[in-house]
């Protein structure tokens, strides 16, 4: 395709190319036609422009084609922004006449219905009348405006594609000749190297041939040096290797005994405490049989396996009451507007039942909206009527978890707070007994491993402590899940054994 074709589409677009001279590396830039394009742009004309583009001038300068594609990007910007402008004026204008529709239309009802004033509304629908005609008009310009934004925009695209083109042409030639270049000078470099290399190597082998021979030398001394120190240390090797294997063998003998009186002192002391833990281990799971069968029961109740869980889901229920409360507030607040909203249209709907003329009933649509408020106030009294069930069934949980923790519950009228934080005291009163309990059995415990210190050697103390130590700590953890398990308030059984065993361990 010929450069000449390819500019003659764009120069109606475009407005800037001259038709006749242009070569293959350089465009051609009209600076007249460059300011008419921006006189045109800012009369916003769409005749005057696209007649303009047609009949251009025959000045021109040479410009790059860089600053050629940044004029044609600032120019589209601002058809752009101007497009945008006409688009957002046209929105504006659009629900202008739709405010104007309806106010036409309230005019000729109030109209209709007093008499008067015909001759000013008349002239209010004529000035109304204009502005349309005005901004009908101003539409079909903005239309004409686009319209020509769109077709600069398809001819700027063609001439893209084909600058494009000749890009890639030219890129591709510069690469082959850059190519080639490198070749060449790769080849001359190789030839230079290749020759100071072998004059190096010529040198290099020289001052080699001397270097072996005077380390050679040096070699055959240090060579016959060394046979005579190895010699000398292979006989001192085996007299010290003598000497290891007796040390040795003395030493296993004596590394035997001691390790077989290890190993019986060390059987009976496992023994002795093996048959301590055993006993122990048994008088444990007979005292924590009640908590495991109330732990079993709580999870059978909850369906949760953590004893951490179960306090979590006890502790957030006073939050849930309180977020309830704030609910059913504002619940009742909004029925109390929405009797006064209800009240007011009544007395609307009676005023207007009076004054309606024949033909007009606007009383209709007074009638719709409040039979949707009294839908929308049935509805609210449907939630209402659910949170208060809500409640209540709150309030029953609470006293029959007042009846299992031994405290009488409060009557029907009172607040669910109060029953909440008698609920707490109590569950915290059992934990402080649970405490005790604890308390004493490690005191117990303590004893108990002292006097066990005493009646065996000095030896196994320390492996006594040790293992005590670790079954305190295991008792540890079977006190905090007792703990949590209390805390939880599902279970009574566990309170009450917890009670008792406090009390019968009490001195």
């Amino acid at each position: 395709m010929d450069n000449s074709g390819i500019f003659d589409l764009t120069a109606p677009a475009t407005a800037r190319w001259k038709k006749e001279a242009i070569s293959a590396n350089n465009t051609s830039f009209n600076l007249a036609n460059h300011r008419r394009i921006r006189q045109m742009v800012s009369t916003q004309d769409a005749s005057r422009f696209l007649n303009s583009t047609i009949t251009q001038g025959d000045e021109t300068q040479k410009v790059s084609k860089i600053e050629e594609l940044k004029e044609v990007s600032t120019q589209l910007g601002i058809l752009r922004k101007r497009h945008d402008k006409n688009r957002a004026n046209n929105e504006i204008y659009d629900n202008t006449l739709e405010k104007l529709k309806k106010e036409l239309e309230q005019i000729q009802k109030m109209e209709t219905r007093t008499g008067l004033k015909l001759d000013t509304m008349k002239e209010e629908a004529k000035e109304m009348e204009e502005q349309l005609y005005d901004i009908k008009k101003k539409q079909e310009d903005a239309e004409m405006t686009r319209k020509a934004y769109e077709h600069i925009i398809e001819r700027m695209k063609m001439t893209k594609i084909n600058l494009e083109k000749r890009n890639l042409g030219l890129n591709k030639s510069i690469r082959r000749g850059q190519q080639t270049l490198n070749e060449e000078l790769d080849k001359q470099r190789r030839t230079r190297e290749a020759k100071i290399q072998t004059k190096e190597a010529l040198k290099n082998l020289e001052i080699y041939t001397n270097r072996e021979k005077t380390e050679i030398q040096e070699r055959l001394e240090i060579i016959e040096k060394d046979v005579k120190q190895k010699q000398e240390t292979s006989r001192k090797r085996d007299e010290r290797f003598h000497r290891q294997l007796e040390i040795a063998e003395a030493a296993a003998n004596e590394d035997r005994n001691m390790r077989a009186l290890q190993m019986r002192e060390g059987l009976l002391c496992h023994r002795v405490w093996f048959i301590y833990l055993q006993k122990k281990l048994k008088c444990e799971m007979d005292r924590s049989s009640s908590i495991e069968e109330a732990f079993q029961q709580v999870r059978s109740v909850t369906g949760l396996n953590d004893a951490q869980e179960m306090v979590e889901r006890y502790l957030t229920r006073e939050q849930t009451y309180g977020d309830l409360m704030e609910t059913i507030n504002e619940s009742k607040q909004k029925i109390l507007d929405y009797i006064e909203k209800n009240n007011e249209m009544l007395e609307k709907i009676n005023s207007l039942e009076m004054t309606k003329l024949e033909g007009n009933n606007p009383a209709k649509k007074l009638s719709e909206e409040a039979a949707k408020q009294f839908t929308d106030i049935e509805i609210e009294k449907d939630k209402l009527r659910r949170i208060r069930s809500v409640y209540e069934n709150i309030k029953i949980w609470s006293g029959k978890n007042l009846k299992k923790l031994g405290k009488e519950p409060l009557s029907f009228d009172s607040k669910l707070i109060d029953c909440v934080f008698l609920m707490k005291n109590t569950v915290s009163q059992t934990l402080k007994m649970i405490k005790e309990n604890n308390q004493t059995i490690t005191n117990s415990k303590v004893v108990y491993s002292r006097q066990l210190s005493d009646l065996l050697p000095e030896k196994n103390a320390a492996r006594i402590r040790l293992f005590s130590g670790d079954y305190n700590n295991t008792d540890g953890d079977e006190v905090r899940l007792m703990q949590s398990l209390a805390q939880y308030n599902e279970t009574p059984d566990i309170i009450g054994r917890s009670q008792k065993s406090a009390l019968a361990n009490k001195p």
